[in-house]
């Protein structure tokens, strides 16, 4: 297979993973994000992808990380962050291990670097978006929503994000990737989602301790057991990215 766009990319893994965009819009009706998080990693694991959620990254630190080993590669995530954040999180690291570029990620967008590794980053964030919201699927919900508000107003961004299980600000880089929005209020709006949630986390203050599930926890930190497969090892030889 010859270069991909990010387009093209995020299609192939779709197929690959075997989830169509009809199963993606049936996430939408669990709001905890829960659904969608478990169902894409189920899919990555059984390609034969090693996935674990730490508890001991902070937030502030990274979302996770990607070791692109040629067979079974290693994805972690934080389990600090809110389901849906952890999903992008996956399917960006995901995009590292199909590019086999290992790398530490924040996700956040810096327009002002040029480095090759910010590069990178830009590629697996377009890639990610690509997959997680299907183009022809994101056009519907986003003309629907928009013959009830008017315009692109939170409202409408939040009802499209729950609609495919992701992150309000995931949804939004899918529509500057796909023409529906612009740069500066991508930026705009990201700027007043940080604010918003550091708000609410100073109002909420320390969550309470909840009782301990050491079994769920460990599947959960863990993950299944893997075995490599020899779908990831045709996947990973034959997707690559121009972008």
């Amino acid at each position: 297979m010859g270069p991909e766009t990010a387009e093209e990319a995020g299609e192939a893994i779709r197929q690959f993973l075997r989830i169509a965009p009809q199963v993606i819009q049936q996430f939408g009706s669990d709001p905890s994000g829960r659904t969608g998080l478990k169902a894409w990693r189920g899919a990555i694991e059984d390609a034969g992808v090693l996935i674990f959620q730490s508890s001991r990254i902070p937030q502030a630190e990274a979302s996770g990380f990607a070791v692109a080993y040629d067979e079974t590669p290693v994805i972690v995530i934080n389990r600090k962050d809110a389901p849906q954040r952890r999903l992008f999180s996956l399917l960006h690291e995901f995009a590292h291990v199909a590019l086999r570029e290992s790398g530490v990620s924040d996700l956040r967008i810096d327009r002002q670097q040029t480095t090759a590794s910010a590069d990178v980053e830009m590629r697996c964030n377009a890639i990610a978006a690509a997959a997680l919201v299907p183009i022809e699927s994101v056009n519907r919900e986003l003309q629907a929503a928009l013959a009830d508000e008017g315009e692109l107003t939170d409202q409408a961004v939040a009802l499209v994000a729950r609609r495919f299980g992701v992150s309000r600000l995931a949804l939004l880089l899918r529509l500057v990737r796909a023409g529906r929005a612009n740069w500066a209020l991508y930026f705009e709006r990201a700027a007043q989602f940080k604010a918003e949630y550091e708000s609410e986390q100073a109002i909420r203050g320390p969550l309470p301790e909840m009782k301990r599930h050491i079994p769920q926890e460990s599947l959960n930190d863990l993950g299944l057991p893997c075995t490599p497969r020899n779908r990831w090892t045709f996947f990973s030889s034959h997707v690559t990215v121009a972008e």
